[in-house]
C-alpha cells in the first residue's frame, strides 16, 4: 500500500517553482534551477538523510533478496499466491536497489554542482512511478487473493490458476504503464525536477489528471482497504465461532473431509493475517505523507529538506515489508535456513591449496616409483614349478 513520490509532490505548494499565473493545466517550461542555499544545519541534515536512506535501502535490498529466494515459484508451490508474492517482493527489490538510491544520488549530485538535465525526470520518474504503482497494485491483488481463499475456498483453485495469475500480472503492468507514460509526454500532468534535485509527479488539474492519479494510487488503495476490512471481518467471525479450537473435536463429527477443509481454511487465514500485517505496515509508512499533505502542505516549500524524510519512510516500506512475510511463515524460514546451510557447505568444499596439491603430487610420484621397482624384481616360482624341476622322471 505504498504511496511514493509518484504522488507525493502532486500539490502546487511543493518546492517546484511555478511561473506566475500558470497552472498544471498548461505545460510548464523546463527551467534549470540552482540548488537552494541551505544553512549549515540543513546541509548536515541533508547528509544525514542521504546516509540513513541509502543504508536502509541497501538493508532492504538484502531483505528482499532473501525473501525472493524462498518465494521462487517451483513445480510444487501454489502457483497463484506464490507468483503474486514473488512479483511483489521483486518490485520492492527494484525500488530498494534502483529507485531509492538513484533518487538520493540525483539530489547529492545537484548539491555538489553537477548539472542535472530537467527532462531526466521524464524517464526516471516514469520508471520510479511505475515501480511504486506496481507495489500499490500488488498489495491490492494479494488482498483480493486472500479474500477469494477465505470467502469462496471451493472455487479458489480455479480462480487462481496459472492463466488467471498471468492475466493479473499483465493487468497490473498495463495499469502502471497507462498511469505513468502519458505524463512523461506531458499528457495529463508532468514529471518535473525540483530545485533540490528531486523528481516529482504533477498531475494536471482536471478529469484526466485525477483519473491517472486514481489508476496509480486511489484505486489500488481502495481495493486494499476493502480487502483488509473483509479479512478482519472474516477473522472476527471465525474467532467468534472458535474454528481453531473445534478442529480436533470435529474429527468424529464431520469426518476426515470436513477436518481437511477446515485446516485449509485455517491455513488461508494464517496467510491472510500475515498479509494483513504487511498492509498495516504499508499504511503506517504512508501515514507521515498523508498528515503532511493534509495538515502541513506548506512544508514542501519552506522546509524541502525535511520533506525528504518522507522518502525514508517509503524506503522502510519497500525494504521491510518482505520481512513480515518471512517472519510470519515458518515454512519459508525453514527453506531459507536450508539454503543458507547448503551455501555454507558449498563454500567449505573449495579447491585444494597449493600445499595440498604438492602433497598429492608427491604421493602419486611415490606410488609410481614403488610400482616401477616391483616390476624389476624376479617373480617367485610356484610350488608346481619347484616339483617339476626337483623330481625328474
Amino acid at each position: 500500500m505504498s504511496l511514493d513520490s509518484t504522488i507525493s509532490n502532486t500539490t502546487t505548494s511543493s518546492h517546484v517553482s511555478l511561473p506566475p499565473n500558470s497552472t498544471m493545466d498548461t505545460p510548464l517550461p523546463l527551467q534549470v534551477m540552482s540548488f537552494p542555499n541551505l544553512t549549515h544545519a540543513r546541509q548536515t541534515e541533508l547528509i544525514a538523510w542521504g546516509t540513513v536512506t541509502l543504508s536502509l535501502s541497501f538493508l532492504g535490498a538484502v531483505n528482499n533478496l532473501l525473501v525472493l529466494l524462498v518465494t521462487w515459484p517451483d513445480a510444487g508451490s501454489k502457483f497463484g499466491l506464490n507468483l503474486l508474492i514473488f512479483h511483489f517482493v521483486a518490485v520492492n527489490l527494484f525500488m530498494c536497489l534502483m529507485g531509492i538510491p538513484i533518487s538520493v544520488i540525483l539530489i547529492l549530485l545537484k548539491r555538489d554542482g553537477y548539472f542535472i538535465p530537467p527532462n531526466i525526470c521524464n524517464f526516471f520518474q516514469a520508471v520510479y512511478g511505475l515501480g511504486a504503482t506496481l507495489v500499490n497494485w500488488s498489495d491490492s491483488m494479494l488482498a483480493v487473493n486472500r479474500c477469494l481463499a477465505l470467502f469462496i475456498p471451493h472455487h479458489y483453485r480455479s480462480l487462481t490458476n496459472k492463466a488467471a495469475t498471468l492475466a493479473v500480472l499483465i493487468f497490473m503492468w498495463a495499469i502502471g504503464l497507462a498511469g505513468m507514460l502519458p505524463m512523461s509526454f506531458g499528457v495529463g500532468g508532468q514529471l518535473l525536477l525540483s530545485d533540490l534535485g528531486q523528481c516529482g509527479t504533477f498531475p494536471a488539474v482536471g478529469r484526466l489528471g485525477m483519473f491517472l492519479m486514481s489508476l496509480v494510487s486511489y484505486f489500488p488503495f481502495s481495493v486494499t482497504g476493502t480487502g483488509a476490512l473483509l479479512i478482519l471481518l472474516k477473522m472476527s467471525g471465525m474467532a467468534r465461532h472458535r474454528v481453531v479450537s473445534h478442529v480436533g473435536a470435529s474429527a468424529n463429527n464431520g469426518g476426515a473431509g470436513a477436518v481437511r477443509g477446515r485446516k485449509v481454511i485455517l491455513r488461508h487465514l494464517k496467510m491472510a493475517k500475515i498479509l494483513l500485517l504487511t498492509f498495516l505496515w504499508s499504511a503506517f509508512c504512508n501515514m507521515p505523507w498523508g498528515v503532511t499533505v493534509v495538515v502541513f502542505p506548506w512544508l514542501y516549500r519552506q522546509n524541502p529538506v525535511e520533506i525528504l524524510w518522507l522518502r525514508t519512510c517509503f524506503t522502510c516500506q519497500y525494504g521491510f515489508t518482505p520481512c513480515i512475510l518471512l517472519l510470519g511463515n515458518a515454512e519459508w524460514r525453514g527453506k531459507l535456513m536450508r539454503i543458507m546451510k547448503r551455501e555454507i557447505v558449498s563454500v567449505r568444499v573449495v579447491e585444494p591449496s597449493n600445499s595440498q596439491v604438492a602433497d598429492r603430487a608427491g604421493d602419486s610420484q611415490a606410488v609410481a616409483r614403488a610400482r616401477s621397482i616391483s616390476k624389476t624384481l624376479p617373480v617367485p616360482s610356484t610350488g608346481k614349478d619347484r616339483n617339476s624341476t626337483d623330481n625328474p622322471l
